[in-house]
């Protein structure tokens, strides 16, 4: 009833938020305790909550309410913020959610985070997707004609679209990059590894990645979280040639170059870089 009566006002879709605490288990089963430290019984976070979150029949109850949507408007948005990654949210043999997103992932860092935190968030969350190797992209990279139904930013006219296309360098044609860069063999079906590198700098290390499918060029994303200029080695990386090119760069990225040796790639504060190389062969 309560979709039906925003549906009858003209709304054309939901977002909804805290879908993983829709259910609870069946049988009111009490909470087990849970093993993070520094709780009480008393605090939400003594407690695993297995039988509060992510309950079997959340899928059913998700793809009534879509359906409830779509009967009402044809093709009306139903889509949810997610809070955990776990599978029981979806019905893999039915489509329920458009554009599911997970806020939580780089909030957890909080400020002034290292490479290791960062590659640890990441890792957890590769850990439990189905398929590391087939990223599950948000439709139009979350661009839209629509009319924003959230307030702008504070200062967006300085950075809207036409200030950074006319810009020299800009987060946008950033952006296009890396978004172009997404339907390359080696990102869409490449096998991923993580790593976190030691650089030439006390306690700044580097947060890289790399893409690699047999036959195409071999990708690495490197990172600096610090405050540091920092040189970093690449060739602890498996497979890695001696020499790299720089594919993109974050901007105001310095030094710019087009080659750089593998064992000395210099990343700015706060800087990141795309490389492409040659893999060498096993």
């Amino acid at each position: 009833d309560v979709l039906e009566f925003w549906l009858d006002k003209g709304v054309s879709g939901f977002q909804l938020g805290g879908v993983d605490y829709l259910l609870e288990d069946i049988n009111l089963t009490n909470e087990s305790h849970g093993s993070e430290p520094g709780f009480t019984h008393d605090q939400y976070g003594f407690y695993n909550h297995y039988q509060t979150t992510n309950q079997p029949g959340l899928p059913g109850l998700l793809q009534h309410w879509k359906e409830v949507v779509v009967n009402h408007t044809g093709d009306g948005l139903f889509t949810a913020v997610r809070t955990t990654t776990s599978d029981l949210i979806v019905d893999k043999s039915v489509p329920v959610l458009e554009l599911s997103q997970n806020i939580h992932l780089l909030s957890r860092l909080g400020r002034g985070f290292e490479a290791q935190q960062l590659n640890d968030v990441v890792q957890t969350w590769i850990n439990q997707t189905t398929n590391t190797t087939r990223p599950v992209w948000q439709y139009h990279q979350g661009f839209s004609e629509s009319d924003p139904w959230l307030p702008l930013a504070q200062g967006a006219e300085f950075l809207s679209v036409a200030a950074q296309n006319e810009a020299e360098e800009s987060h946008l044609k950033v952006y296009r990059e890396l978004a172009e860069l997404r339907t390359s063999q080696s990102v869409m079906f490449g096998s991923l590894d993580l790593a976190v590198i030691n650089s030439s700098v006390i306690n700044s290390s580097v947060f890289a990645f790399t893409r690699v499918k047999s036959g195409n060029p071999g990708y690495i994303v490197a990172f600096n979280p610090s405050a540091n200029n920092v040189t970093v080695d690449l060739t602890t990386l498996d497979n890695v040639s001696g020499e790299l090119t720089v594919h993109l760069h974050s901007t105001g990225f310095k030094p710019k170059k087009s080659k750089v040796s593998s064992n000395g790639v210099s990343l700015s504060p706060l800087g990141a870089l795309v490389l492409t190389y040659v893999p060498n062969k096993e």
